[in-house]
């Protein structure tokens, strides 16, 4: 809807009129960086232009069709696949998502959570849970603890990657970019009775820190040391990184697709 109503505005504006040099031989037209066919705008005398509605939409990847017995022209965008997947439980999240988790020690001190990335070894979490820490430890699910070593380091994003020795890690491997496609969600909080937990996403927020920045807001118990963990959407995709709560129920994750480009 947000696309088809901008084609629509565009393309109203830009087929009203717009004055350009009496002397042009040539129009050139951007919408949204993408170059419309400039043979299709109409230069009169007067040196006004005129875009044809049809040239800005389909360009927009919209669909335009006119019923000449009614001198009525439908504008439609494409029709978004439907999901069929079926959401997971609770249950089916813990068993495919919650051996990938790992708690993040230093001197035998908890001090926060992580999560693997690959079956190599490859562990992410948040800066500020390993900043001023020299000696880190990975404290996988069965007890196993490995010395992780610091590989590469964001601070923009609060994100850093670590590494310990072995393979055939299970790792959370599917992301999911598209922020607006899912309203429940499952996190690790640290230390509680329960290992998984199911959320609510409220928001997603674009914020500039050196540059565009997304985060997700969402809702549900919290505790301390919940920081680097992973957020997963109801299918098992990764759409957030914990890196902040405010009290012990709203909490903010960093968007999945940060980690994506901490392990390009």
């Amino acid at each position: 809807m947000k696309k088809f109503l901008t084609g629509l505005i565009i393309g109203i504006i830009m087929a009203t009129a717009l004055s350009v040099s009496a002397s042009s031989n040539s129009v050139t037209i951007f919408v949204n960086d993408t170059e419309i066919n400039s043979d299709k705008a109409y230069i009169s005398d007067e040196g006004i232009t005129m875009i044809p509605l049809r040239a800005v939409v389909e360009t927009l990847g919209l669909t335009v069709n006119w019923d000449g017995t009614t001198k009525t022209i439908y504008i439609s965008s494409p029709e978004q696949p439907k999901e069929t997947r079926q959401p997971l439980t609770l249950e089916e999240v813990t068993k495919l998502i919650l051996p990938a988790v790992v708690k993040l020690e230093s001197g035998g001190m908890p001090i926060g959570t992580g999560f693997f990335v690959s079956s190599d070894g490859k562990v992410i979490t948040n800066v500020h849970v390993i900043e001023g820490y020299n000696n880190i430890t990975a404290v996988l699910q069965d007890g196993k603890r490995l010395k992780a070593d610091l590989l590469k380091v964001k601070k923009d994003w609060d994100l850093c990657l670590l590494k310990v020795s072995g393979s055939n890690y299970p790792y959370i491997g599917n992301f999911n970019y598209e922020y607006d496609t899912f309203d429940t969600c499952y996190y690790f909080p640290y230390g509680l009775d329960y290992p998984v937990a199911k959320g609510q996403v409220r928001a997603f927020i674009d914020q500039p820190i050196n540059e565009k920045f997304k985060f997700i807001y969402y809702s549900g118990p919290i505790t301390r040391g919940s920081s680097g963990g992973p957020v997963i959407n109801e299918y098992g995709e990764l759409i957030g990184v914990n890196y902040r709560a405010y009290g012990y129920t709203a909490v903010f994750a960093i968007a999945s697709e940060y980690v994506a480009k901490m392990l390009e």
